[in-house]
């Protein structure tokens, strides 16, 4: 059984008589201490603007780390969804089999042109149907989407 004791502080003052006052002692038996206080507003208002710019700095930081990434996949990734890349007209007149008038052979070579694009082999090599495999396998076997005029494309076979 805990007996109700309480310790009224006392407080020191530094004078010029007493400059090393003791040091304020509280018992605090069963709670909270009788003389502890609450923060003022202002301290709470001033930790909450903290809290708020800290978290306003790390929703900064990740919004431009997105950005970098996503400039970056841009480069190696086409902009434009492969479902949505049109043939040329120049090279939708071709027979199937034949791409601007060179023939284009499984596990052949092709020589790249103006306009061309790894989804328009692609589809040379398989008129119909899903290009996603297709389109895979060019780019691993070019090292990458990107083609220029002139450049030998390996076609998987």
């Amino acid at each position: 059984m805990a007996l109700p004791l309480r310790i009224e502080p006392v407080e020191y003052r530094r004078t010029w008589e007493n400059p090393n006052p003791p040091v304020r002692l509280q018992l605090i038996v069963g709670g909270a201490a009788s003389g502890s206080r609450r923060l003022s507003s202002s301290v709470y208002v001033k930790r909450r603007l903290a809290a708020v710019l800290l978290l306003v700095a790390v929703l900064a930081a990740g919004s431009f780390l997105v950005r970098q990434i996503n400039a970056t996949s841009d480069a190696v990734l086409p902009a434009v969804p492969l479902s949505e890349q049109k043939i040329p007209s120049a090279v939708s007149d071709d027979a199937a089999g034949t791409l601007r008038g060179q023939v284009v052979v499984p596990g052949g070579t092709y020589v790249a042109q103006r306009g061309d694009t790894m989804w328009v082999i692609a589809r040379a090599l398989k008129p119909s149907g899903d290009l996603t495999s297709t389109i895979r396998k060019l780019v691993r076997l070019n090292g990458g989407p990107s083609l220029e005029v002139g450049q030998r494309v390996v076609l998987p076979r």
